[in-house]
């Protein structure tokens, strides 16, 4: 009987299996991507994005940027951007659409510090 050194085939095999396994409790599978573009003439200041039960501060958003934050709501929701205006007032401007925390989505908008202009939701 020949003897076979077959332990560096077990580890490569265990360590396939934990990668995959690893890799798949790691994959974020829902949540509405809430995605943010500045296109009017003036930056977006203090900048946050609220849902239920969640906000997401971005900051400033320049003019012409893009930002995008995962967002996890936690029963049934709609998007409000809150933004600070020039006279350094609150605005709160709404997005319309609908989402639960178990959906997975993108909402793409696109606003200037006064308004939104277009916001689409992608499933």
């Amino acid at each position: 009987m020949i003897a076979r050194n077959t332990k560096p085939r077990n580890l490569a095999i265990r360590f396939a299996l934990a990668t995959l396994l690893l890799s798949g409790c790691a994959r974020d599978n829902y949540g509405a991507q809430v995605s943010l573009e500045n296109v009017g003439t003036l930056p977006l200041r203090s900048v946050v994005v609220r849902i239920t039960g969640n906000s997401y501060s971005l900051g400033d958003v320049a003019v012409g940027e893009i930002r995008t934050v995962k967002t996890y709501p936690t029963g049934e929701s709609h998007v409000v951007i809150e933004l600070v205006d020039d006279d350094g007032s609150k605005k709160k401007l709404p997005i319309d659409c609908y989402f639960e925390s178990g959906y997975r989505s993108t909402i793409d908008v696109k606003l200037t510090a006064s308004s939104v202009l277009k916001a689409a939701v992608i499933r």
